[in-house]
């Protein structure tokens, strides 16, 4: 949208709204959950191998690998395993600074639960300030790159 020109400048300003969608990926993985473990089996499956026979023929690494592969598969059989997902704390867009002002507001409103507090106040303007000059920095880099992409120079403020 164009505003008209700035007082006293040949510039014009421009105004315009950028919504940004970002799909955020859950990071899963299987771990095992060593709370529910068998060990008992585990220490009888152990208890149960001749280590002396199995090992004097093999060197160091070899016998290494031997009980590492052993017990792994005694984890596999004794151990179950559970799914773990890592939930992003802040959204992509958002830099550090700005996560922790805005955590910081949260914080306090937490604690006075009222929103014309004066400190609420303050930490609600800190976010602001912090989230827009945020959003200047994210849209720097995208028009940097939008920019570059199109072979086209400019100085970006």
């Amino acid at each position: 949208m164009d505003l008209g020109p700035l007082q006293g400048s040949d510039h014009n300003v421009l105004a315009y709204k950028l919504e940004v969608r970002t799909k955020q990926k859950l990071s899963t993985r299987r771990i095992f959950d060593y709370a529910k473990a068998d060990i008992e089996a585990i220490k009888r499956e152990l208890n149960a191998v001749e280590w002396y026979t199995q090992l004097e023929s093999l060197s160091a690494e070899d016998g290494w690998r031997m009980f590492r592969d052993k017990f792994e598969t005694l984890e596999h059989k004794f151990i179950p395993e559970k799914i773990s997902s890592i939930k992003r704390k802040k959204p992509l867009w958002m830099t550090h600074k700005a996560h922790r002002v805005v955590s910081r507001k949260r914080q306090i409103y937490r604690k006075y639960k009222d929103t014309t507090h004066p400190a609420v106040i303050e930490a609600s303007k800190a976010a602001r300030r912090s989230l827009s000059l945020n959003w200047l920095i994210i849209l720097k880099r995208i028009g940097s790159r939008s920019l570059r992409m199109s072979g086209a120079r400019a100085r970006v403020m």
